[in-house]
């Protein structure tokens, strides 16, 4: 009997766990927008640039520095499930500039996974093979993209 009491307890806590992620997770994807819109609002960045925050042509918001671009995306994935994954990235042309040539970086995606741990909601990023809670998350993001245009701008001798 005491099997089925763990089975039956262990996917009562699965079920709970579930429905917290899905009323969770949109709050918590707009909660990391705005701590991430933050830093541009805050005026950091590398001197002489600064951050922005601003969207790109299919209105995704992006947090810019220079020539590098940190963009935030959701929408559904295949299996039906929602999909949230930051892209870091040469900054998106506009409707009036193309590149002609290649990215001088490899385009890095960092898929975010809803999760909680504990009682605490956190995104997990397989590339860092860590879970981080929104406010951390979004420190990291804006280094990694700072970390991009360093390596943005040596790639190009400035």
């Amino acid at each position: 009997m005491a099997d089925f009491d763990n089975f039956e307890r262990k996917r009562t806590e699965e079920k709970v766990k579930h429905e917290s992620l899905v009323q969770e997770t949109e709050k918590q994807w707009k909660a990391l927008g705005e701590l991430v819109s933050k830093f541009a609002q805050d005026g950091k960045g590398i001197q002489p640039y600064k951050f922005n925050w601003l969207p790109d042509l299919m209105g995704h918001p992006m947090l810019v520095l220079y020539s590098v671009a940190a963009t935030f995306s959701n929408g559904s994935g295949r299996d039906g499930k929602q999909s949230y994954a930051v892209r870091f990235s040469r900054k998106p042309e506009t409707a009036t500039e193309m590149f002609l040539d290649p990215p001088p970086l490899a385009i890095e995606d960092w898929p975010l996974q809803p999760d909680i741990l504990g009682n605490e909601f956190v995104w997990y990023i397989p590339e860092l093979e860590a879970k981080l809670a929104p406010a951390k998350l979004a420190d990291k993001i804006a280094v990694r993209l700072a970390e991009y245009h360093v390596e943005y701008e040596r790639f190009y001798g400035r």
